[in-house]
Formats: C-alpha cells, structure tokens, sequence
C-alpha cells in the first residue's frame, strides 16, 4: 500500500513536466527549421513555401477544383444498382437509398420480393443549365487561382517589410554601439580633464549617466533586433528555433518606372482585378443557368430488372425511354433566382471597378511617397556626414580645452539624431518600394 502511494505521488510530480514536453515537442517540430545564410529573396522563397496562409488557400483552390470535376460528371450517363428484398402484409412502394443517383422506385406486393435492377440516366437537353453550371465552376477554380495569387503578393510583402525591419534594427544597433563607443571615448577624455584640473567634476558624473544610458540604448536596439527576427521567422512560416544568418545592410536600389507605367503594369497585371474579372464572369453564368430553369429538361432513362418471384411470366426485362419535364408554376421561385443572380453580376461588377479605382490609387500613393523618401534620403545624408564632422570638431575643441561638456553632449545627440533620420528613410523608401510593387501585382 505504502508503494503505491510513492508511485502515484510520483506520478503526480512527473505528470506536468510530460505535458509540458508533449506540447514542446509538438509545436517545436511542427514547422521546419531552417540554418542557413539567407537574403531577401531567399526569405520570399521560403515564405512562399512555408506561410501557413499560402497552404490554406492552396487547398481552397483544389476545393474548387474539385467541384469543377464535379460539374463536368453532371454531363455524363449516370449509372446506379440497386437491390430490392422485401417482406410483409401490405403492398408498398420502396425508392432507392438516399443519395443515389438515378434512383429508382419499385412497387413491391403484400407478399415480399426480390428485385435487382441497373439504372442510367443521361441529360439530352437542360437548357444549358449543366453547360453554365460547369462554366461558374471553372470561373471559381480561376477566381480561387488568382486570389491564390494575391495572398502571395502580400505574403511576399509581408515577408519583404519584416526582412528590412531586421535590417533597420541591426542598423540601429550599430548606431547605438557607435554612440555608446562615443560616450566611452568622451568619458576618457573628461577623466584625462579632470585629472589635470580643467574641467569640474560635475563634467564626469554628467558623461557617466550619459554612457549609462547609451548603454541602456543599446540593450533596447538589441531586443528590437531579436524580436524583429522572431517576427520574421513567424510570417516566413518556419520554426523559431531556426538560425537565419543576414549579412546585408541597409542599403537602397533606384526605382525606374514612371507613375504611367506604373499604373499600367498594375492595371494589367494585379490579382484581384483579374480575380474580379472571372467573378464577373461566374455570376454571368450564374444568370444562364438560372435562365435555363424555363426551359423543359429531357433525359434518357434505361432500367433493366431482375425479379423474384416473377411477374407472371415476366422474371427480368429492360425498359428504355425519353423524360420530360417543365415547371408551369413555381410561385416565383425562378423568378427570385434569376433576379438574384442578375444582382450578385451587378455586384460583382460595381466590386471590380471599385477595386481598379484602389489599385489606381495605391499604386499612386506608394509611387508619391517612395519619390519624397528618396529626397529624404539625399537630405539625410548630407545631415548625417555635417552632423559627424561638428562631433569631430566638438571632441577636438574639448580636447584642447576650448569646448565645454555640452557643446559635446550636443554633438553626440545631433551625430545620433541625424543618423537614425538616414536610417529611417532608407528603410522608409525599401517599404515604399515593396509596396509599390505588391500594388502593382509583382514580387
């Protein structure tokens, strides 16, 4: 008895820790772990792989795949078996099992029977009901391809904004490093300063809490760079365990295109307005077959049976004949079906060309806005190389002891200001242009 109450008190220490690894080992090993050096277009590539959305709508398009094969068996002979063993005191007519096309009925007598029979069915004419039916389905299966190929511009995007959002924090740690190295530098001095009785000791205590917080600086930039990688592994759909080695550095290539060309790239080529144009086109084929519901629906009908006991003298035979049939009144359920229909192609089409007139206006925006950040970069840039030269001459001033402390301190904070605006728009213009080229419906 005192065994097992070692054994289950055991168990109930051991117990969490075996859940806890279960659903480590569980989450850990469900996405791949990827060590390799790798650039923008490698994350793009491995994100066109491995993002969990892309595999979500890769099934939504072999779902409408599916039902297109669907829609072309709706025009071919329909074969069906069906068997029959009945019993009882009471004549009855017994149908086919549910789901089972054609169907087939049979009126069975008091005294039981056994009846074996094939069916088939063939569509002769439905008005174009079939025809249309198969047309809306190969227009989905097109609108689910193009959507398909939207979510892959902007999981390209998406990956593209996150690969330079690394690239800015490592820049930005660089920066920080660079200051606190600065602060390092200036705190020397001011010691040598002090030492030879220059400078007052307020100077040092200032310049210590300034490098302590340089220091602090850094730490922070170093957070946002791991999280910023954290952030890209989550959308290039991969473990987090991987290790990506990134070597670039911030830097920016000049877009060549015009706003015109632009706008006609877009145009033609963005997966959402040609995802619209085959909605259009579904909806219209939504209208004929809903049109074809007034015409008369014929069908060629076969069925050969086996029965037992027989029939008289009749124990198995065939019949074979043309079906036809119109609805005269319906209350106007077809009516209601054809209306709905010629409003969804309406909807559709007021949908598409709201959808050009964004597509027109984003690729505007995007074009604006990467010209103003490239003009914000050469303004930057020459703000950066003045800012730097004022430290080197605050430091020599300061040395020499013609400067203060602060005229220092100033420097340094101008020298950080101004290279983190030319960080910042360089990584403000390599957004622009992602964005300008997802809007215009390429990688």
């Amino acid at each position: 008895m005192k065994r097992n109450k070692y054994i289950l008190l055991l168990l109930f220490i051991l117990i969490p820790f075996i859940q806890v690894n279960v659903f480590a080992d569980n989450t850990q090993s469900s996405r791949p772990v990827i060590n390799m050096e790798v650039d923008q277009n490698k994350c793009v590539e491995i994100a066109l792989k491995e993002n969990l959305n892309l595999k979500q709508s890769i099934q939504e398009l072999n779902q409408s795949k599916a039902r297109v094969k669907g829609a072309e068996a709706s025009v071919y002979p329909w074969l069906s078996a069906n068997s029959f063993l009945t019993t009882g005191t009471a004549s009855n007519m017994f149908v086919s099992a549910p789901g089972v096309m054609p169907d087939a009925m049979n009126m069975i007598p008091r005294d039981g029977r056994s009846v074996q029979n094939l069916s088939m069915s063939f569509p002769l004419f439905t008005g174009g009901i079939l025809q249309s039916k198969i047309k809306e389905s190969r227009e989905k299966e097109k609108v689910a391809a193009y959507s398909l190929d939207a979510l892959k511009l902007e999981v390209a995007f998406r990956t593209k904004e996150a690969y330079f959002q690394v690239l800015l924090s490592e820049s930005l740690v660089e920066v920080r490093e660079s200051v606190a190295k600065a602060q390092e530098e200036h705190l020397k001095i001011t010691e040598t300063l002090l030492n030879a009785g220059k400078v007052p000791k307020y100077y040092l205590l200032r310049n210590q809490a300034e490098l302590a917080d340089a220091k602090q600086m850094l730490i922070e930039a170093k957070n946002n760079r791991n999280l910023a990688l954290v952030n890209l592994k989550t959308i290039m759909g991969i473990s987090l365990a991987s290790d990506l080695k990134i070597n670039e550095k911030l830097g920016y290539s000049l877009f060549g295109l015009s706003l015109e060309e632009s706008l006609k790239s877009g145009l033609n080529k963005r997966p959402e307005l040609l995802q619209a144009n085959h909605e259009i086109e579904a909806a219209e084929a939504e209208i004929k077959a809903a049109e074809g519901t007034y015409l008369p629906q014929i069908y060629l009908s076969s069925r050969y049976d086996w029965r037992n006991p027989a029939e008289g003298d009749f124990d198995r035979g065939y019949s074979v004949g043309v079906v036809g049939s119109l609805p005269l009144f319906d209350a106007g359920s077809r009516k209601s079906a054809l209306d709905e229909a010629k409003a969804e192609k309406e909807k559709m089409t007021a949908a598409r060309d709201k959808m050009q007139q964004e597509v027109e206006r984003e690729i505007t925006d995007s074009w604006l806005s990467l010209n103003s950040a490239l003009e914000k970069i050469k303004s930057a840039e020459a703000a950066s190389a003045q800012a730097e030269e004022d430290l080197r001459i605050a430091w020599l001033r300061y040395s020499a002891g013609k400067g203060i402390n602060v005229e220092v301190l100033d420097s340094i904070a101008a020298y950080t200001k101004a290279r983190i605006n030319y960080i910042a728009s360089v990584y403000e213009y390599n957004i622009y242009n992602a964005s300008l080229l997802r809007a215009m419906g390429k990688f």
